[in-house]
């Protein structure tokens, strides 16, 4: 089960249906290299604590561009997955900020 990628498939399906209409979402979606490399570090340590499987951590790596990142993201990366990628990172930077404060989810 790879929760990342059905997310995406169904965000695919909802921006299909909203064709040109959310284009916009890509410029507001751009990441710099500062955010890549939090995205990674958080994907990565989401991974060694159990919070996501192998194949959802190979899969948020695959759409941050793995280690051919050079600004934003690859060529070609649909926005569904730039969507997907963006809310796991918000939802996994949040636990990982409560567990800092040591408050429970």
């Amino acid at each position: 089960m790879n929760r990342i990628a059905d997310c995406i498939a169904r965000y695919g399906e909802r921006i299909d249906a909203h064709g040109d209409t959310v284009d916009h979402l890509h410029k507001e979606l751009a990441i710099t290299m500062a955010e890549f490399l939090t995205f990674q570090s958080v994907q990565t340590r989401a991974h060694v604590e159990g919070k996501i499987t192998t194949e959802e951590a190979a899969t948020i790596y695959a759409a941050l561009g793995g280690e051919t990142y050079h600004g934003d993201w690859p060529e070609g990366t649909p926005l569904a997955a730039k969507v997907t990628v963006t809310q796991v990172m918000e939802e996994l930077l949040a636990m990982q900020i409560r567990a800092k404060k040591g408050v429970r989810p």
